[in-house]
């Protein structure tokens, strides 16, 4: 079928730090995934326009080179299947938007809006860079749907298909059905329906690796709500592909917490590393019995692994190596995507201080830690600015991508304020900045240094503050670092007592003493 598509050429530029680490905004105002083949990007996202008939939503295609360089652009729209001028065409914005069916890209499409039911669509290319493509319909009678994702085995692939239901006023329910489809037959093999007391939706949707007959998926529980629920469990199911669930893992071993943002991802050996931010307590679970739910001021990003038979083997936090790397310690880092690369576990997501703050963590197959990243894209935007990252995918080079939208509010760089679809491509050690690395041993290996080399006063402080150095030494030397281990600033003249006034952001920095081939490390915080 020859695609419904307007072919528009792209000029566009991708800001470059060289090394091939860049950012690049494109045209829309939510890029939601990329696939990545060989040295090209192929990004989807969502944009919209006015026109006649009122405000609409499209989705659009974007092809860009590892480089940066656009190659193709695409609006795809499927308003030609309907008669009606307000219908738009947009991508999944819930767990996954797209995904790779051998080297066919398919994404995951809806007709919305209007006074009609949302239709269900999964739209696939010929090949990777195409205009031909084919479209098929996975809309459930006369429900609102939309597809969750869609897991690819070479046997056959299975379907996670929402539909929504409206019970009461302002209250739906959710439930979802799960498709084998092989040789072009579909066969419904489970349904999750929600009940009076339990709702229910699927994340995570991964295949098993060491066979083609099961899959893995996260379900989430749901209950004791008043138009919205309060607590939840966040189970990992194994299942095979006639729908019998295999067994159930609970990675969270702690009743009076609710799991945010788990991620999971299968090791090499095949059992999962999972991981999630102990975020919220439970109803009259928390510190003092509040019948709200309350948030865990200590929660931390957790790791546990579960083998094959479901049996959760060990569970840990990384609490320790976030102390000092993120703004705020009692804010959840939410992971939005997992991804297994050579050498370990890529994790993305972002938590919110003041805005959110997008992240990159590296760890090992086993949960441990091997490097930490954060991104702002415009340092000397004054206005409050935030990328909100949705997908990260590895490239041939060794390095990754984030794909996502950037919000500033109005302010010097950008006059009226924006939301644009932008994606970030990094190098291997997660820089955009090429070279972060070598700042590392600032932050990755505080807890081998000594801290009582220096004082510093006051703290906290408005920038205007007193290091006082023990016994200085003739090479001593004094750097201030933000918490990425990039430099901020540092003293010409090094004295005994040395007095900086120094104009910076709100938010934590590291103060770093080289004093006779000794390094020494403290944090000093600045509020205005």
């Amino acid at each position: 079928m020859r695609a419904i598509l307007l072919w528009v050429w792209l000029f566009s530029f991708a800001t470059s730090y060289g090394q091939n680490a860049w950012f690049k905004h494109l045209p829309g105002w939510r890029a939601k995934s990329t696939i990545v083949i060989n040295d090209t990007l192929l990004t989807c996202g969502m944009n919209s326009w006015d026109d006649k008939f009122g405000h609409k939503l499209g989705t659009f295609l974007t092809w860009n080179s590892i480089k940066g360089d656009s190659i193709d652009y695409y609006k795809i729209s499927l308003d030609s299947l309907e008669k009606d001028s307000s219908r738009s065409t947009t991508i999944s914005y819930k767990y996954a938007s797209s995904v790779l069916i051998g080297e066919r890209p398919s994404f995951f499409l809806a007709l919305s809006y209007g006074d009609k039911k949302e239709r269900a669509f999964l739209f696939t290319l010929d090949k990777f860079h195409t205009n031909n493509y084919e479209l098929k319909e996975y809309t459930i009678d006369t429900f609102n749907t939309y597809i969750n994702n869609l897991v690819y085995n070479p046997s056959c692939n299975i379907l996670f298909i929402p539909y929504v239901l409206y019970t009461k006023p302002l209250e739906t329910e959710v439930n979802t059905v799960i498709y084998r489809e092989r040789n072009g037959i579909r066969v419904k093999i489970n349904e999750i329906n929600n009940s009076s007391s339990y709702k229910y939706e699927t994340t995570c949707h991964i295949k098993n690796t060491k066979s083609d007959k099961s899959f893995f998926f996260i379900k989430r529980q749901m209950w004791d709500y008043a138009g919205a629920p309060r607590m939840w469990a966040d189970y990992i199911i194994k299942m095979d592909t006639n729908g019998n669930q295999l067994w159930q893992g609970y990675p969270n071993n702690r009743d009076s917490i609710n799991t945010e943002g788990m991620q999971m991802v299968q090791k090499p050996n095949g059992n999962l590393l999972v991981s999630w931010c102990d975020y919220w307590y439970r109803p009259y679970k928390n510190m003092i019995g509040s019948q709200q739910p309350q948030l865990n001021r200590r929660n931390t990003v957790w790791f546990a692994e579960i083998d094959s038979s479901g049996k959760v083997l060990w569970r840990k936090n990384i609490k320790n190596y976030l102390s000092g790397r993120i703004k705020d310690t009692t804010q959840s880092l939410e992971h939005n995507k997992a991804i297994i690369t050579r050498n370990g576990v890529i994790w993305t997501g972002n938590y919110s201080y003041y805005y959110n703050h997008s992240y990159l963590l590296k760890t090992d197959f086993d949960g441990n830690p091997i490097w930490y990243r954060e991104y702002e894209l415009y340092p000397n935007n004054t206005a409050r600015q935030e990328f909100k990252p949705y997908d990260v995918s590895a490239t041939s080079d060794g390095g990754y991508v984030l794909t996502g939208e950037y919000i500033s509010d109005k302010g010097n760089i950008f006059k009226n304020g924006c939301q644009l679809a932008t994606i970030i491509k990094v190098d291997s050690f997660g820089c955009l900045e090429p070279g972060c690395q070598k700042a590392d041993s600032a932050t990755t290996k505080i807890s081998l240094l000594q801290k009582s080399g220096f004082k510093i006063y006051p703290n906290p402080n408005s920038g205007n503050f007193t290091i006082e150095i023990e016994n200085p030494a003739n090479d001593v030397s004094i750097e201030v670092l933000d918490m990425m281990g990039k430099h901020v600033a540092n003293v010409e003249r090094v004295e005994k007592v040395n007095n900086l006034d120094l104009d910076i952001a709100d938010g934590m920095y590291w103060v770093r003493v080289k004093n006779g081939g000794a390094f020494y490390n403290q944090k000093v915080s600045i509020v205005k």
